[in-house]
Formats: structure tokens, sequence, C-alpha cells
């Protein structure tokens, strides 16, 4: 199907997905990647990302939902699937597609020994982020109802650093890390094989402790700028498909929300809150960049669509418009919106068509 079809466009680089990757094995050539594409690869394409990083050797994928990992498995991902968020209710479907469930609670642990069969997982704990995982009291009781269970073999255990894009000197971060080594010796000193251990995703893995297995999210999309060897893979492009002239005085969009203080002239872009712009961005708080120039959206942003002021230019309909791009970096993007570059792709529809070059 030919691209210039859509009016609105994320554009996918591989490449740059193969050189952040890159990045982390030059550093360490040993090092194992658990890479994170939940929630739809961060909305740049589970499958596609998937079959890109399976051709590189990843150690292992991330999801947060069974369905995701199903849903992989569908497509012939081959690859070692940990689902991070599984449920009592669907424990048996992970177990079932040959994923690797992580255990946070004696609930799910209860029902896996109930199963009785062969499988792989990994535990998490409780460090100080305090959402997901066992608490340091549980860990002697995890222990006792594994360690004679022929059927469950502990492949990793690990738990999630709260502030790790701080400074080297965070001593949150240092304290959840000593916390995490203490149970690691644990378990090394009582099972009689080799248990992974992993806490470090891409900022902590950069700015804290070279660790030899790491999760990373941030690193693979390249959104960060602590390095820059680390690049965006991802740009978002949609088209103005009309223009207006208003009169001063004239409202513009639902609610009448904006009134023009003078006449001017707006352009039509054909994206809205359906496609993950949200809609209190309007009136000036979002901007999108047309020949190395921002212009604000005006009014309130509509499902599939929002308006930006373009009085005084000489844009036509058919101008390419920006979203985030290299020039429009999505760092700074989420900085002026007040949110994270994850939220912003995330959010982004699937109607949008994905565009891998």
């Amino acid at each position: 199907m030919k691209n210039n079809l859509y009016n609105t466009t994320l554009i996918i680089d591989t490449k740059k997905i193969i050189s952040n990757i890159n990045f982390f094995k030059s550093n360490n050539k040993n090092i194992k990647i658990i890479a994170m594409i939940k929630a739809n690869a961060y909305g740049h394409g589970d499958i596609e990302i998937a079959k890109i990083l399976e051709k590189e050797n990843i150690y292992m994928l991330g999801v947060a939902d069974f369905e995701e990992g199903i849903r992989l498995r569908e497509k012939n991902i081959k690859s070692k699937i940990m689902v991070t968020a599984p449920t009592k209710n669907n424990i048996q479907e992970v177990i079932n597609h040959n994923l690797e469930p992580c255990i946070y609670n004696f609930e799910i642990l209860e029902e896996i020994i109930k199963i009785n069969k062969k499988i792989n997982i990994h535990i998490k704990f409780n460090t100080g982020m305090n959402r997901f995982g066992f608490d340091n009291n549980d860990i002697n009781k995890c222990i006792e109802k594994i360690i004679n269970n022929k059927n469950i073999h502990v492949s990793s255990i690990f738990s999630h650093l709260a502030n790790s894009n701080n400074n080297k000197n965070d001593l949150f971060s240092i304290r959840q890390i000593n916390r995490f080594t203490k149970i690691n010796k644990t378990f090394n000193k009582i099972f009689k094989y080799k248990i992974d251990a992993h806490i470090h995703n891409t900022e902590g893995y950069i700015s804290l402790n070279n660790n030899n297995i790491i999760r990373i999210g941030l690193g693979i999309y390249g959104y960060t700028k602590t390095y820059p060897e680390i690049k965006p893979i991802s740009e978002l492009k949609s088209h103005i498909i009309q223009i207006r002239k208003i009169k001063k005085n004239e409202s513009i969009g639902y609610n009448r929300s904006f009134i023009a203080k003078k006449n001017m002239k707006i352009g039509i872009i054909p994206i809205g809150y359906a496609d993950g712009i949200k809609r209190d961005w309007g009136n000036g708080r979002l901007k999108f960049l047309i020949k190395n120039k921002l212009y604000p959206v005006v009014g309130v942003v509509s499902m599939d669509s929002c308006m930006i002021n373009i009085t005084n230019t000489k844009i036509k309909e058919g101008e390419e418009v920006f979203y985030f791009n290299k020039k429009r970096n999505i760092c700074e993007l989420a900085k002026d919106l007040n949110t994270i570059p994850y939220e912003i792709t995330s959010s982004l529809s699937k109607r949008i068509k994905r565009i891998y070059i």
C-alpha cells in the first residue's frame, strides 16, 4: 500500500534502533538486554519492533500484559518473553503460550504451584518503588515455596529503580541497589544454579552502574538526552489539509474557547485526541513545526483534528507538519507539555500509520 495515502504517519528508523542497541553492546560485549516492548512497543508497533530486536539476538523481550505476549507468539516471535504484570486469572494462558511470568505476590506463586508444570519465572522484589513486588520480609517464605519444587526454575530476580534519571549521587537509588544486592546474595547462597539479577533501566545503567543485565526502553527508542549516541528512532508527520481565513471576533472550534482578536489564517491538521493529542493541549499549549518554525494550536483539540495559527505566512494546503522530529526533539516537546516522551508515543492511536524505513 502506498505511503502517500496517509495524511498522518509515524516514521520509524530501524537503523537507529540497531544503533541504540549497539551502544549498550559496545560498552559491554557480554551484556544481556531485556528489551521492553510493552504498550505496543511504546507506540511504535510491537510486532515489527520485536522482529528487529530478535534479529539482533536480544536476550529477552518484556511485555506487561499477557495478551501482548500472546500476540507476539501468534506472529511467530520465538524469543524469550517476560510478562511483568500477570494475574492469577491469566497465569495459565501465560504458561500455555511459553511466556515467562513475573511473580510479585504469593497468590500468583500459589497458582503456579497448583498448575504443576515446568516453567521459568522471574521474581520481583520491592526495594523502594512501592508498586509491584515481594517485600524484604517475604524473602524466606518465597524461597521455601520454590526451593524444593522441581517444576519451577527461577530465571531471574529483579527490582525497579524509582529515581534512576537523577545523578550518580542519588542516595535513594543507591539504597535500592544495596537492598537488592543483599536479596541477590541470599538467592545465590541458597539456590544451586545461576539466577540472573537486574534492577537497572536505561538511565540507571548509564548514571549509576554498568551491570551485566539491563531492562531498556529509553535505550531502544532513544528518548534520552543523557548520551548523544542514543538517537530518537521516530518522527510524526502530518499535513495541512485545509486553510481557513478567520475574521476578527469569530470563534474557532468547540465551546468557542478561542475568539480571534484580529483577522487571521488557520491550518487544519488531521490529528486529534483520538490519535493521542490531548484535548486540553489546545489554545497555545501545543505547537507544531513547519519549516523550522513552531505554530500554536488555536481552539481546543477535536477528536480527529486540530487547528494552528498560520497568520501572515505563505503556508499552503498540503504543507508538511511535524509533531516531533529531529528539529523538534520529543524530549523538548514533552517538557513543554509537562509530560514524558513515553506518554506521548504510547498514547498514539493505532489508526496512525506506522512506516518502517
